[in-house]
């Protein structure tokens, strides 16, 4: 009977214990996404060209919609989010994981408009450079 007691107690440490340790590893490399989401990036990016973005606020964008997992310097890093402080994204890039979301990052593109997602996107590539 202790030797289940101990089993099950050691099985359900081992997962928590994995669970925690695959959240806060840090994210090293930016996964690519296919090139038909590049290609929709790209053309989200040429369709908003004309945008004054200085009429968008992004920062207050960032803080209502990304603070809670990349924090207020862009290094967080929780649910494994990559630190967007060391992070050699661009601007296409960074259009599509806002777009199409990616493992843990939600999708805004039903949350924003495209012009919002640039706007953030470039927020992104200046404010924790």
């Amino acid at each position: 009977m202790n030797f289940q007691y101990f089993l099950s107690f050691s099985v359900l440490l081992f997962f928590f214990l994995f669970f925690q340790w695959s959240i806060l590893i840090p994210s090293k490399q930016v996964p690519p996404f296919s090139e038909k989401k590049m290609q929709i990036a790209k053309a989200i990016i040429e369709r908003t060209a004309n945008v004054d973005f200085q009429k968008i606020d992004a920062s207050a964008l960032y803080k209502q919609k990304c603070i809670s997992c990349h924090g207020p310097e862009g290094n967080l890093q929780m649910y494994n989010a990559p630190d967007l402080s060391q992070s050699d994204i661009n601007l296409e890039l960074a259009v599509a994981y806002l777009y199409h979301g990616k493992r843990m990052m939600p999708s805004f593109n039903k949350k924003m408009t495209e012009a919002e997602i640039v706007a953030m996107a470039h927020y992104i590539e200046k404010a924790f450079k």
